[in-house]
């Protein structure tokens, strides 16, 4: 949300491009985890039928997203565009961060 914020205020190409490296940064980050998260959370036996359903969707989701993305830098403009989605990636993580057991899924072992 940060980056997206970032990349939304800025006047120069060079932070326009430190914003974006953020942005990709961690977006590799946050498919990585979420991919962890649905294996550990899924029954062995189910992780494929799972993960595929997971793929599917994250990118079944990619063109709906591509066109409301479109309406919003249509009705708004480029830099407001992407501030309405650095608002709901905020909602969205203080929603599972408030109100899911996430934080609770990761094993209570100590590390080697």
């Amino acid at each position: 949300a940060l980056s997206l914020m970032g990349i939304a205020a800025s006047d120069s190409f060079a932070m326009l491009l430190v914003f974006n490296g953020c942005w990709g940064v961690t977006a590799g980050l946050v498919m990585a985890m979420a991919r962890t998260i649905m294996q550990e959370a899924s029954p062995p036996a189910l992780r494929g039928r799972v993960m595929a359903f997971f793929s599917l969707s994250f990118m079944g989701a990619g063109p709906l997203g591509a066109y409301l993305s479109g309406l919003l830098v249509d009705g708004f403009g480029v830099r407001l565009a992407l501030v309405v989605p650095a608002v709901a990636i905020t909602i969205c993580t203080l929603f599972v961060l408030l109100r899911t057991p996430l934080w609770h899924l990761a094993p209570r072992t100590a590390l080697p």
